[in-house]
This record gives C-alpha cells, structure tokens and sequence, in this order.
C-alpha cells in the first residue's frame, strides 16, 4: 500500500513539472493604419494562388472592391487582361493606380471595349498590366483619404515596387493552364454556340504560358540592383468563317487569336548615407492582343496597349522630420494595328462565297481586310515633395502635421496614321427577264 501511495507522488510531480503556464493571447489589427486603409505585403502575396499574376488577383480579398461579371468567366478563361474593379460601388474609370507614386491609370477611354470598332480603341482602368513579381506591397485606400492623393472618384491603389536583395540571388519559373486541363460546364442551350464559335466572347479552346526571370543583389555596400521579366501569353484557336456556308476556305477554318502582356522592370537602390536613400526604377510593360473580324480575309488587328513608367525618388531624414520627394513619367499607348488600309464588305455570291448565302447581318458578310491602323497616348510628367513633421505633444495629446505640393502635367492625343477606304456592296444581285422570257 505504501508502495501504490509513493508512485502517485511521483506521477503528480511529473505532471506537476510539464504543465505549461497559462498564454494570454490579444488580437491586433496593423499598427499604424487608418480607416479605409488596408495593406497587402509581400509574404501574403508570394503565398497567394498564381492566377493570372497581376495586383487584380490581390483585391479579390478586399471587401470594398468589387469584380464585373465578365471576370474569370468560364466563357473567355483566354483572357489575361488585368480586371476592372469597383471601390465601394464607385464605377472602375474613376480609380487612381499609382506605382512608386507615379500614376498608371488609363485615362485612354477605359470605357471603350470593342476591339473591332471602326473609329473607338478599347481600353482598360490600368495603363500597365503589372506582374506580382514586381510587387513590396499594396496599399487600398477605400475610404477618409488623405489630400495627399487625387485625380479619382472611387479609391486609390498604391503599389510600392521591391527592393533588390541583400545577396545576389535570382529566380527563373514557368506557369501553364489551358483547355485541356480545363473542365467547362456550358449550357445546352450555348454549347453548339460555343463549339463554333468566331468570337473572342466564347473560348473553347485556350492555352497560356507564364514565363519569368529575375535576377538581383548587391552591386557595392550601399548599392542593389534588381532586373526582373515576365511574359504572360495566351493563344485562343476560333472559326474565322462560319462552318456550313463555306466549304473549303484557304488555309482552314481555324486562326489563332493572341494575346501578350511582357514586363521589364530594373530598379536601383543606394543607401547614400544615413539619412538619405534614393531609388530609381524604370518599368516597360507593352501589351498586344491580336483579333480578327469573322468571315474576314486578312482582318487581322492588333490593339497595341501599355507603355512606360519611370520613377526617381529622394528619401531625406531631417532634423525636422521625414521629406520624400518624387519625380515621375509615364508614357501609356492605346493604338491600332491592321494587315491592310481597306475594308470590302461583299454580299455572298460563287465569287465572294466565304460568308452566309441569303445573311442579312453585316457581320456574315464576305468581307476583306481592316479598319486601318491608329494612334491614342498620354503622357505624365510629375512632382511632388511630401514633408512628414516630427511629432510634439501639448499636454497628453499628440499632434503631428504633414504639408506637400504635387505638380503635374498630362497630354493626350489621337491621330489616324493612314487613311482607310471602306466599300461595300450591300445590294443582292436581282435576275431581270427579258421580253422573250430569257435571263
């Protein structure tokens, strides 16, 4: 019995010795944040599903932005164009998208979205369609904006490109999706629809390619340099002509349609001394996407988009407090592309036979070439110099002003490269009998 009493002892002083103590634990939100603010940092992003790879894939978490309908449609799962977005219900053009503090945003006609209208480009809400790979952080501001900021109506997206790394170090991957991988769940109703499709609004079938490289490090003690690229490319087999009214069209039935988005971005970074650090960064994001006009004989057209952004930028800690002056430019294109300056439009005959006999729709016509080439840019120069005074307290309160100046100049332009011809022959031949009966 003594026996059983002394190994209880012990067992309790076991228990006693591994028992850990009590941790209290209180949840935070981020230091230093206000209203309406909310910030996305590098290791949530580098965790994220891939997806298309742009910032758009980022603010799917927010919950004051909102995606239009078309976005990751299972109808265009080709498309890579970064998404138009909604901040607190404001309409997507009347958003401001800053890199570096240097403004991207589109001003282009962002409304426009057809790529095959005669006298309009289709645009976009973001002049530059950034890969993640170049991305510290983003910043959302929904709500109680500062003065700092303006040029919009909605919400502002701030993104703060990375810095090089303390090590040479460099990075190179592939990314693929594509139909074949893809499971569609169309309706009965849309599937013969789909299956023959000549428009870009139905993809049956697609592939894409994400390739990058990056390569960064330290060029001195004080001195990183960071060169990164990326490719996103997708290419979407459609009908150029409607299957059933034309029996043997030269070169088949089937054109590619393109699209490509590239990223080159180099960006310095030297600590000059304590207090001053300076960053310069050049970024060239061209994009190009290649249609066609269906039942169109060299129709191809090219819409041309994206363009440049550079960005100096002087970080000065003084006495007084923090200054940070910026100089910046951006050179955004929207434009056009065609194989030819003309554009015939045929009713279907035994000659002209790749349309629909007996179609009424212009669109069945047997047309030839584009509506030629044209030419729309902006183009930014900008100035600002934000002063962050040093803190002071009057009796428990804390008080802390911050003053700036911006300066900016923006031009635009929109210009025809080359005249385009259009003719059109919208009457049916009619068989006229003559006196004896005879055609």
């Amino acid at each position: 019995m003594a026996d059983t009493e002394q190994d209880d002892d012990s067992a309790a002083s076991a228990q006693a010795q591994h028992q850990l103590p009590v941790i209290q634990v209180q949840a935070g939100g981020y230091a230093g944040l206000d209203q309406g603010q909310q910030v996305y940092e590098r290791d949530l992003l580098q965790v994220l599903p891939a997806g298309s790879g742009d910032i758009s894939n980022v603010l799917k978490l927010h919950p004051n932005v909102q995606f239009d309908d078309t976005q990751s449609s299972g109808r265009t799962p080709g498309e890579i164009d970064p998404a138009n977005i909604s901040i607190n219900g404001a309409v997507y053009w009347q958003n401001l998208f800053l890199l570096d503090g240097m403004s991207f945003t589109n001003d282009l006609d962002p409304v426009q979205g057809n790529p095959l209208s005669m006298t309009d480009l289709p645009g976009r809400s973001q002049g530059l369609a950034l890969d993640l790979e170049l991305v510290d952080q983003i910043e959302v501001l929904d709500s109680n904006i500062s003065a700092q900021y303006g040029g919009f109506n909605g919400g502002v997206i701030n993104v703060t490109s990375r810095k090089p790394a303390d090590r040479l170090a460099g990075r190179i991957s592939v990314q693929h999706s594509g139909s074949d991988w893809t499971r569609y769940h169309i309706a009965e109703a849309d599937q013969l629809a789909m299956e023959n499709s000549t428009s870009a609004v139905r993809q049956p079938e697609y592939s894409k390619w994400i390739t990058r490289a990056t390569l960064e490090g330290p060029v001195t003690d004080d001195l990183g340099l960071l060169f990164s690229f990326s490719r996103k490319e997708s290419t979407i087999p459609l009908n150029l002509y409607n299957k059933g009214s034309y029996e043997s069209p030269e070169g088949g039935f089937e054109r590619d349609q393109q699209r490509r988005i590239d990223n080159f971005f180099l960006k310095a970074h030297w600590q000059a001394t304590d207090d001053l650090i300076l960053d310069a960064s050049l970024t060239h994001a061209p994009q190009r996407n290649r249609y066609f006009i269906a039942n169109g004989k060299d129709s191809g057209t090219d819409i041309l988009s994206g363009g440049y952004t550079g960005n100096l930028k002087f970080d000065w800690n003084l006495s007084a407090g923090r200054l940070v002056q910026t100089l910046g430019f951006s050179d955004l294109e929207n434009s056009r592309e065609t194989e030819t300056s003309y554009f015939r439009g045929w009713r279907w005959s035994p000659e002209k036979n790749w349309s629909s006999p007996g179609a009424v729709a212009a669109t069945h016509l047997s047309s030839e070439g584009g509506w030629g080439n044209l030419d729309s840019e902006q183009r930014r120069f900008n100035y600002q110099a934000d002063m962050l005074w040093n803190r002071w307290m009057t009796g428990v309160v804390e008080h802390q002003l911050r003053t700036g100046v911006e300066l900016g100049w923006q031009r635009a332009f929109y210009g025809v490269q080359r005249s385009c011809v259009m003719v059109c022959s919208w009457l049916r031949p009619v068989a006229v009998l003559r006196r004896n009966g005879v055609l």
